[in-house]
């Protein structure tokens, strides 16, 4: 491999040419009455769940346990991918991009009562019904969320597309 001849210089070019795309992960953690944890950003209107940008040689994975501990202020574990999410670009400071959620699991009152919010990014954390928490999320996380917590119960991973399910 990489062997002059072998084409591999070629494919190399073609390869570091195509676009990166940018991805982010959150994480979906909720309680035993089936109430889910939202955080609100200090830096904008609507609520998020736990979560942020993948860093350049950073695995979706590690991101999210990394955010997670960032903006939680606490590491706690995070388990199977619920979601994935393609979004089209829609503008040159929106490019396409790949959004994901994992399963954070089970947040019970006393872990609960013990996160510590990064003050410089959340300013409030909330563990609401998912139908009251709806109307507070940003729209375009909405859908990510229902289609997470719909493969949460039936043990799958959904696939959308630009707020569509594809694969439910």
């Amino acid at each position: 491999m990489g062997q002059i001849g072998d084409g591999w210089a070629e494919d190399a070019h073609h390869y570091f040419r195509t676009p990166g795309k940018r991805m982010a992960t959150a994480a979906l953690f909720y309680d035993t009455g089936g109430r889910i944890l939202i955080a609100k950003p200090v830096y904008r209107a609507e609520w998020l769940l736990p979560g942020g940008s993948v860093e350049e040689n950073e695995s979706p994975y590690a991101a999210c346990v990394r955010e997670v501990a960032e903006e939680l202020g606490r590491e706690l574990p995070v388990g199977r991918l619920l979601s994935i999410e393609y979004l089209p670009a829609r503008t040159r400071s929106r490019p396409e991009s790949v959004k994901m959620i994992f399963d954070g699991g089970i947040l019970d009152d006393d872990t609960f009562t013990s996160l510590a919010p990064q003050p410089k990014e959340i300013a409030e954390l909330r563990l609401l019904a998912a139908q009251k928490a709806d109307p507070l999320l940003a729209p375009r996380i909405r859908s990510r969320v229902t289609a997470a917590l719909l493969a949460l119960k039936r043990g799958t991973t959904a696939y959308l597309e630009d707020g569509r399910v594809v694969v439910a």
